[in-house]
């Protein structure tokens, strides 16, 4: 009998390594997942600090030239059209006549990563108390919450596992 050279792989050999990089697979789809919850989270964290430090000097703009009492916050009404003077506050025009001074954020107000909205609603009863119920105490907007009477802002979402004032 003749024997021919056999060149190739044994069907074990082959379901042996599509075994292997399924496992491989696995192991890396989960680590990508983690990337992308770890991304919204930094991308909510960059919009907060962000829209902490609008507020904050517009509350220092609005002592210092519209004469507003030390525990006056920016109004819903100023924060939501990203301008103090949309007549929510104490803030006028007159008092602030440079336009890029009005905004508390240069462009539009950020969305939040995991909710993809940037409406910004003022919280409501236990929405301000309990930073784990929803903003406005019903249901989550999944954009930003704002308490007027502290100048906090928050994600309005939990989606991402964390309290939302953690970030």
């Amino acid at each position: 009998m003749n024997m021919k050279n056999n060149k190739g792989f044994t069907l074990i050999e082959i379901i042996m390594v599509i075994l292997l990089v399924g496992i491989l697979a696995a192991a890396a789809v989960t680590q990508f997942l983690n990337f992308q919850a770890e991304a919204k989270d930094a991308s909510v964290q960059a919009s907060l600090s962000a829209l902490r430090a609008g507020i904050n000097n517009q509350y220092a703009q609005m002592q210092l030239r519209c004469g507003a009492t030390g525990s006056a916050f920016p109004a819903m009404a100023d924060i939501a059209a990203n301008d103090i003077t949309t007549g929510g506050s104490t803030c006028v025009a007159g008092d602030i006549t440079n336009v890029g001074e009005r905004k508390f954020i240069t462009g539009a107000v950020p969305a939040n990563a995991w909710g993809g909205v940037s409406t910004i609603t003022a919280c409501v009863g236990g929405g301000c108390t309990a930073r784990t119920n929803p903003c406005n105490n019903v249901a989550r907007v999944l954009g930003w919450c704002y308490d007027v009477s502290t100048g906090e802002i928050w994600a309005d979402s939990a989606l991402s596992g964390n309290n939302e004032y953690s970030f």
